[in-house]
């Protein structure tokens, strides 16, 4: 068959599906006859036309209709291969000037956005240039935005920042609002992703200011750069307007038509959910859950890879904050996996950070170490410094609960002085849980007592507790912690000594009050084998109870305060007494670091009875609303605390010294757990295995909905 033949064949085959065809599909279905009318076509030599008049006039609507309402990248880049002799290298030689300028770079996007990163730097140069050529300037400015885009999905910052400068001038120069809106927003993300917040904020007032020149009744940025300007809204702390905007964005005429739009609205109204309720404290992620999972549907029907690792950074974060580690981790899979194979480096480094956040979550310190270290090289070597403060400080709370104080320390200042300096607000109830951790609650004001004596502020305190006035429970708040503080230095002081006198073995009563508990932990373990029962031992000391409840096969984890006991307890894993991660540096009153409902039982032996009660929300009623939020709704917990009336200064005589004791009547402890939703199911009093004369109280009590649902009360 001669060519002239086959290519009359062809054109006979385009004219026919170009003649069968919908005028402007609105559907996948529709739009196949017209595809199949751009491969013959484009067979038959017609290319001028088949561009014009069917991919551009009919397919594309004159803009992107196949992309961004059909979410069809895959289809419209099969498309645009039939421009081309050799993919992506050169269109045919009957494109020529604008028509050639265009293929080229709307390639070089679809190849981005399937994450075909590599494939996608040639045409998308070659566009643009073609454009500058042409004197498109229009053309030439929206084609820098998306050169840009790619360099800084490659981790190039500061190409991507001069391409995007670039762009922007040649808006302000040549061009109209509605493309000055896409430059000043994509300059912005640049701005953004390399750390300097203050700088694209400003840059995205200008970009709204344009959009309110293009429509009035619609100045709330919309598509991708509306998701941009969400994005430095959550870094600056403003979840809330960031959840009214993107809820009204959602009902724009042109947003409920853009398929990827829509999804990253729905994902960034998400996170400002997820946002809220960490702000709150009440960690109620149903509102966050709901929009995140139907963002990251959304995204997978958009088909553009180069987002998807967006969405699924996102649900990781929520999935971790629920405790659901094994989906967490699902997703951080398939973001990596998407990344590297598109070679997408700022991905890769929020890979590495949210990675080293799950493992610390998990307990698995050693991966979390080389996670956090991963990201830290990517983020030094990209200049990718949008995350820096957070990724500072899961390197801080990594050094903190391994007991690595002046790391700790280094690296929250770290966090603090950037995010100080460029206005980074959304991670800031981490870094005030790493300073109530490090130095202290009421830490502005409970210094002024520290140099008071223990007789003094143990009367202050006492006084305190006579009145139910609010300001007195602030002051004895201030006292409290001043306290609290001193008993910390003592026990650094002692710790050796307390370790060796109090032995390796708990003693008989505590070995009583263990089986009270293990019975009942046994029970839950024997209707569920294969689910491990999961301890927290509070106030954990140098660990005697993390080596025995380790011997009775539950999982244990131990906290403790004192950096003399943390010293102590990585001693003794190094000798592997105890199991490898099985302690932490972190203070009762703030347990973030955990999930909510992460423990079958918690164990408060001992641990309360240096801490003065004073009210709802402070001291002793903040440790037990902590250990309500990170029990499992039909957990148990395990307190003692020693028997009698007030606060007293007492010298067991020992060689530790005087320290302040909370002493317990039946009553007072019943009312504390009472209000902080605690119903007591079993109690014993016996009396001080030091001969000291004070007698112990102990309980363990359910969650008041578990009791309220059958579990029995016994002495």
């Amino acid at each position: 068959m001669s060519a002239n033949t086959w290519e009359m064949g062809r054109l006979r085959l385009y004219q026919y599906y170009a003649a069968r065809a919908v005028d402007r599909p609105s559907t996948m279905e529709e739009m196949i006859p017209l595809l199949a009318a751009v491969s013959h076509g484009c067979k038959a030599g017609q290319y001028l036309q088949v561009f014009d008049e069917i991919y551009t006039r009919r397919i594309n609507r004159g803009g992107l209709f196949l992309r961004d309402h059909l979410g069809a990248v895959g289809a419209d880049l099969s498309a645009l291969a039939q421009f081309f002799e050799e993919p992506w290298l050169e269109p045919a030689a009957a494109l020529v000037g604008q028509q050639r300028a265009k293929v080229l770079s709307q390639v070089g996007l679809l190849l981005g956005l399937l994450g075909r990163v590599a494939e996608a730097e040639e045409p998308l140069l070659k566009g643009l240039e073609a454009f500058r050529s042409l004197d498109r300037w229009d053309d030439a400015a929206v084609a820098a935005r998306h050169v840009s885009r790619y360099y800084l999905t490659r981790g190039a910052i500061a190409e991507a920042q001069r391409h995007a400068h670039d762009g922007v001038e040649l808006a302000s120069m040549h061009c109209g609002p509605q493309t000055q809106v896409g430059t000043y927003s994509t300059l912005a993300d640049v701005l953004h992703q390399a750390g300097h917040l203050r700088n694209a904020e400003l840059v995205f007032q200008k970009a709204e200011a344009a959009q309110r020149q293009c429509d009035a009744r619609h100045p709330l940025l919309t598509r991708l750069h509306g998701f941009r300007r969400f994005e430095v809204l959550l870094s600056q702390g403003k979840h809330d307007r960031v959840i009214t905007e993107a809820q009204e964005s959602l009902e724009y005429p042109e947003q409920k038509e853009f398929l990827l739009g829509r999804a990253l609205h729905r994902l960034t109204l998400g996170a400002a959910h997820m946002a809220r309720a960490i702000e709150e404290g009440a960690r109620q992620f149903s509102a966050a859950e709901a929009a995140i999972d139907t963002a990251v549907t959304e995204l997978r029907q958009a088909q553009q890879a180069r987002h998807i690792p967006s969405g699924l950074f996102v649900r990781a974060q929520l999935r971790r904050l629920q405790g659901r580690f094994a989906e967490c981790r699902q997703d951080l899979d398939e973001m990596k996996e998407i990344a590297h194979h598109g070679n997408m480096m700022l991905h890769l480094g929020d890979y590495w950070l949210e990675s080293g956040r799950l493992y610390l979550a998990e307990r698995d310190f050693e991966n979390a170490r080389r996670a956090l270290d991963e990201a830290r090289q990517l983020v030094l070597r990209l200049g990718y410094e949008r995350h820096r403060h957070e990724l500072c400080a899961a390197r801080a709370l990594l050094s903190l609960v391994l007991g690595e104080q002046q790391a700790a320390t280094s690296e929250l200042s770290e966090a603090r002085t950037l995010a100080r300096e460029q206005g980074f607000l959304n991670h800031e109830d981490m870094l005030a849980f790493l300073d109530r951790q490090l130095n202290g609650f009421a830490q502005e004001t409970w210094r002024a007592y520290e140099s008071r004596t223990l007789d003094d502020i143990v009367q202050q305190l006492t006084q305190c507790q006579a009145t139910s006035l609010a300001s007195d429970a602030a002051k004895a708040d201030d006292l409290a912690e001043a306290l609290m503080n001193a008993t910390r230095s003592a026990y650094d002081r002692v710790c050796r000594e307390y370790a060796t006198r109090r032995g390796d073995r708990p003693h008989s009563g505590d070995r009583r009050h263990w089986k009270a508990v293990a019975d009942r932990l046994k029970a839950r373990r024997d209707a569920a084998p294969d689910v491990p029962v999961t301890i927290l031992d509070v106030g954990t000391a140098f660990g005697r109870d993390i080596e025995y409840a380790t011997a009775l096969g539950f999982q244990i984890t131990g906290i403790d305060n004192s950096w003399g006991f943390i010293d102590l307890l990585r001693e003794r894993e190094r000798k592997r007494e105890i199991p490898s991660g099985s302690y932490l540096r972190l203070d009762m009153r703030d347990l973030q670091f955990f999930a909510s409902h992460s423990f079958d039982f918690v164990r408060h032996n001992a641990s309360l009875v240096h801490m003065p009660v004073i009210g709802p929300g402070f001291s002793v009623d903040l440790a037990l609303s902590e250990t309500r939020r990170v029990l499992k709704h039909d957990g148990l917990v395990y307190v003692s605390v020693k028997q009698g009336p007030g606060l007293k200064i007492i010298d067991s005589g020992e060689g530790f010294g005087p320290l302040a004791f909370q002493l317990y009547t039946d009553t007072l402890l019943k009312a504390v757990l009472a209000r902080n939703e605690f119903r007591i199911v079993w109690s014993d009093s016996r009396p001080s295995s030091r001969g000291s004369g004070a007698s112990w109280l102990a309980v363990i009590a359910a969650p008041v909905e578990a009791s309220a649902h059958g579990t029995p009360t016994d002495r």
